[in-house]
């Protein structure tokens, strides 16, 4: 009798303690998890950190005004700039401004392009870029590029 109480007192300690390896393990695991998680969460931070500020997006004139401004700065010379603004769903609409180069060097439009778009010289991207060679001899190129930010719609209904 006392040596079937031993076996199961030692039956119940050894259950006991299985039980608790098993509750560490597993907590070992939760706590590898929640630190991976915890260093996702810092990262997604830095990154929401490194967008651009809250502000408004421009209008179609800031947008455009903006846009000179980079032009002129450096030193590019324009053939045309158009803008029109279109909606895309209720309740946001996109500006979109075509700009135009002709016989510009190829280092200029990547640098007017790294402001826009790496920079972030204008709260807008660039949506489309043509490039073409017109004279094989020269090393000038003619340009389109198109512009684009959307927003909130200004007067809520079709422009």
């Amino acid at each position: 009798m006392v040596v079937g109480g031993l076996v199961a007192a030692l039956a119940i300690l050894i259950m006991g303690v299985v039980t608790i390896l098993r509750h560490r393990a597993t907590l070992r695991e939760e706590v590898q998890t929640a630190r991976q998680d915890l260093q996702k969460i810092r990262e997604m931070g830095q990154l929401i950190q490194r967008l651009p500020s809250g502000q408004q997006a421009p209008t179609e004139e800031q947008l455009k005004n903006q846009l000179r401004q980079m032009i002129e700065s450096q030193g590019l010379q324009r053939s045309s700039m158009n803008s029109n603004v279109s909606q895309v769903s209720k309740g946001q609409e996109k500006v979109q401004v075509d700009i135009t180069f002709n016989s510009e060097k190829l280092v200029d439009i990547f640098q007017f392009l790294y402001q826009v778009e790496v920079a972030g010289a204008v709260s807008a991207r660039v949506e489309d870029l043509q490039i073409t060679r017109p004279y094989s001899e020269k090393e000038v190129y003619d340009v389109r590029i198109k512009v684009t930010v959307q927003r909130p719609s200004q007067g809520g209904g079709e422009r």
